[in-house]
């Protein structure tokens, strides 16, 4: 009886260590061209626990030890646009390993912000300039 119940608490304890295994969260971040980009913000978050790293020359980032889970990314650099997805990671096929690709889209804003910055210039009333008028005086 002692033997029975030893290998049900041992088999239970194995199932319960092996579901809670720790992932690796990995991939590159490149431009609508292919290119690589470097220091993109990439954060990972599931209720308070964050995770953040940046990616390194050619566009690579990883997290060590994530529990599987729903996470929501976030990826982030000036002049592109953020994006923020959320995905299901757990361990697959490739054993203990997840991996998400991003590609970021540069940010252009539209051609009269780049001239006009300011949001009141959009409101001014744009009038022609007074022209001074001569005036001619008799005696």
């Amino acid at each position: 009886m002692k033997k029975l119940l030893f290998s049900i608490v041992s088999t239970i304890f194995i199932l319960v260590a092996c579901s809670k295994t720790d992932l690796r969260v990995q991939g590159f971040v490149t431009n609508n061209k292919g290119v690589p980009i470097e220091n993109v913000n990439i954060s990972i978050q599931k209720s308070k626990k964050r995770f953040e790293t940046t990616t390194d020359k050619t566009g690579y980032y990883r997290f060590e030890n994530v529990p599987s889970g729903i996470w929501e990314f976030t990826v982030s650099k000036e002049g592109y646009k953020t994006q923020s997805e959320t995905y299901s990671i757990s361990g697959g096929s490739s054993g203990n390993v997840f991996t998400k690709n991003f590609e970021l889209i540069v940010f252009a804003p539209s051609t009269l912000q780049s001239y006009f910055p300011h949001p009141l210039v959009f409101c001014a009333r744009w009038q022609p300039p007074v022209r001074a008028r001569r005036t001619q005086t008799f005696r």
